[in-house]
């Protein structure tokens, strides 16, 4: 006969409980070291990846920051002087709904009419002239045109685009687009 292994008293403590727990005690066991695990090593290094995200922001912030406060600030007199020169005059309201009939028809849009309505900025030194163009065709046809627009008239701003599709799958947009013309009176 020989001898049992020896083995020391904790170890049969720990042996009996865990036989005492059932055969799930293992699992249960490695479940809890994996909790542990995740809980001293994965968590902490989470929060250090969005501590550094963080900064990386707020750095970001700082810097976007820094280039407002040492850009140099336009004088109103400037500022108005600027806007001064990108007022068109009384005849680019005439060419520029000439412009809207030719360059619509080129980009291969339909539009219907163009309605224009002047207001009279009493005291402002200029006026808006608002320009509704409804027309329908292709989107990339319509965004050209409209940026075309802007870019021959300093003076035009694109207010409002109303756009409408009938099905989703339809190439074809139906779009209202809404101008101010900044013109001296």
């Amino acid at each position: 006969m020989s001898a049992p292994p020896s083995t020391s008293p904790w170890t049969l403590r720990l042996q009996l409980a865990l036989s005492s727990l059932g055969p799930g005690a293992p699992g249960l066991a490695l479940g809890g070291l994996v909790v542990l695990l995740l809980w001293f090593v994965a968590l902490p290094a989470a929060q250090v990846g969005r501590d550094g995200a963080l900064a990386e922001w707020q750095r970001a912030q700082a810097a976007a920051q820094g280039a407002r406060d040492t850009a140099p600030a336009a004088a109103p007199a400037d500022a108005l002087a600027d806007f001064g020169a990108r007022l068109g005059g009384d005849d680019d309201v005439a060419r520029l709904v000439q412009q809207i009939w030719r360059q619509g028809s080129a980009a291969g849009l339909q539009i219907s009419k163009v309605d224009w309505r002047a207001e009279a900025e009493p005291g402002q030194g200029f006026a808006r002239v608002t320009v509704t163009v409804p027309m329908t065709g292709p989107y990339t046809a319509m965004r050209k045109f409209s940026f075309g627009l802007l870019a021959a008239y300093p003076g035009l701003a694109l207010d409002k685009l109303d756009m409408k599709r009938e099905l989703a799958s339809s190439g074809v947009v139906e779009t209202t687009a809404h101008f101010t013309l900044y013109v001296r009176p």
